[in-house]
């Protein structure tokens, strides 16, 4: 009879322990769904705020637009007016090197550069030489 009421004792035992337990998960889903429910809420509102997929795609449309912009603002400021179009640094360069080699060599030479006319100028004409005036005599 003892063990038949011992028996009878675990067996209501585990029920309590089993309901207890159901009732912890029926709470932990709840809590659950209500997360689900708020998260959902959230992302909604959120969502909202953005706009819709037109408004998204015009935006980026702006944004494409605003770019090209700024790189054509950009290629306006950079272009140089003091450099003409198809202007070769290489020749220029090139030509600027030879310059410097044939000062070296004038420099090896003796000839004083300060005075002499580069060789890549063109030669200007003269000018007719005026009569030089006549000094007036002191008076006295």
């Amino acid at each position: 009879m003892y063990e038949q009421q011992r028996d009878q004792i675990l067996g209501t035992q585990f029920n309590v322990d089993s309901l207890a337990g159901a009732q912890e998960q029926a709470e932990i889903n709840v809590m659950t769904v209500e997360a689900m429910k708020a998260g959902h809420q959230d992302l909604k509102e959120r969502y909202t705020q953005i706009g819709g997929v037109m408004d998204i795609e015009r935006l980026m449309d702006d944004m494409a637009d605003l770019n090209d912009e700024i790189y054509d603002i950009n290629e306006a400021i950079s272009t140089s007016y003091a450099v003409p179009d198809g202007f070769d640094e290489a020749s220029f360069e090139a030509e600027f090197s030879a310059l410097e080699e044939e000062m070296k060599m004038e420099a090896l030479a003796g000839i004083n550069s300060s005075s002499a006319k580069p060789s890549y100028l063109p030669e200007a004409e003269k000018p007719a030489e005026e009569p030089a005036p006549v000094a007036e005599a002191s008076r006295t």
